[in-house]
């Protein structure tokens, strides 16, 4: 079940602004993306949903992959782009995966997503944290 264009572009708007500027703008994308999602197990199948968050991750890493990063920026880039992909694999095991083997990977994404959080905070790119 598609859910509409979930593509982020990087050669598109991003691309032109300053790193912060479009690491911001690529994750404020990709936020609204996830936030536009239908529920899953009440208007989507968990797989469909699970399919659809790696996908959208999956551009997220593609995007931000395409960014210059200064210097001083490039191996917490480097990090972030990795951990991005990490959790779209994720969570195109959890698409894959029965109900009740959904657990340890939803753990294993939530690790990731705290790690994600530290890297955009040591960035100064607080628009790309997603944990609460």
């Amino acid at each position: 079940a598609g859910c509409g264009d979930t593509t982020i572009e990087s050669g598109d708007s991003a691309s032109q602004l300053p790193y912060p500027e479009a690491m911001a703008e690529i994750c404020a994308r990709t936020e609204a993306l996830l936030a536009d999602l239908p529920e899953p197990s009440e208007e989507i199948s968990v797989a469909d949903f699970a399919t659809e968050v790696a996908g959208i991750l999956a551009d997220e890493a593609d995007a931000t992959r395409d960014l210059d990063a200064p210097d001083e920026l490039d191996d917490d880039h480097r990090a972030f782009v990795a951990n991005t992909d990490e959790q779209a694999a994720g969570w195109t095991v959890v698409a894959q995966s029965d109900d009740d083997e959904i657990g340890d990977e939803m753990t294993r994404i939530a690790e990731l997503t705290l790690g994600r959080d530290d890297l955009a905070t040591e960035m100064g790119i607080p628009e790309c944290r997603r944990g609460t």
